[in-house]
């Protein structure tokens, strides 16, 4: 995201642009709505995002902790944040604020838009990975056979029964990704079966 960098401060705050906000813990949506009740154009980048294994979908920030406001921050026309108690700061550089480039606000509201067309933020199986396909009470070793492209798609699956594989078609949220066992090892014993508590120091 470009920030527009000028000696001449006065050319860019004559305008409305594009600014960053700070906001308070978990207070995006919050300042956005003060900001918008106060006639701002204020917007918080964000998308839904689904869990592996669940159908539910949260709307999570890209970028928590950060909005963006269109304004005028001419001296007579800065707006003062006491009418967005959400709004902790403006987001400055040595003390400048500097705008950030319209065509990169643009870009990011289509890419925005585009993850809310497309299902949101969740995890894309390729062909060929190996997955773990819950059945009724039975979770089921399988290989994915088409790359999934929506979450609200049918997965087709290859599944392992025994010695047999049968081909069948999952919903999305009964699919989560095989994980490799670790492998751990051995144990040492004081002698006649005792074993001997081991611990692992990370530097």
């Amino acid at each position: 995201m470009n920030m527009i960098r000028s000696s001449n401060k006065q050319t860019q705050h004559d305008e409305e642009n594009w600014f960053v906000l700070r906001t308070t813990p978990r207070g995006d949506s919050a300042a956005v709505s003060e900001l918008v009740n106060a006639g701002y154009h204020a917007f918080s980048a964000s998308a839904p995002i689904q869990k592996i294994g669940s159908k539910c979908k949260k709307t999570s920030p890209l970028f928590p902790g950060y909005i963006f406001l269109k304004c005028n921050i001419n001296a007579h026309k800065k707006p003062s944040l006491e009418i967005a108690p959400h709004a902790s700061q403006w987001v400055n550089f040595g003390g400048d604020i500097f705008p950030v480039q319209d065509s990169s606000i643009s870009d990011l509201q289509d890419q925005v838009a585009t993850l809310h067309n497309s299902g949101g933020i969740w995890h894309e199986y390729q062909a060929g990975d190996e997955v773990m396909v819950t059945l009724n009470d039975s979770t089921i070793p399988g290989k994915i056979l088409e790359t999934v492209k929506s979450p609200n798609s049918k997965v087709r699956v290859s599944l392992q029964f025994i010695n047999n594989i049968v081909l069948a078609e999952a919903p999305y949220d009964k699919i989560s990704p095989k994980l490799e066992r670790q492998s751990h090892p051995p144990r040492r014993t004081r002698g006649k079966r005792r074993w001997i508590r081991q611990s692992t120091r990370i530097d």
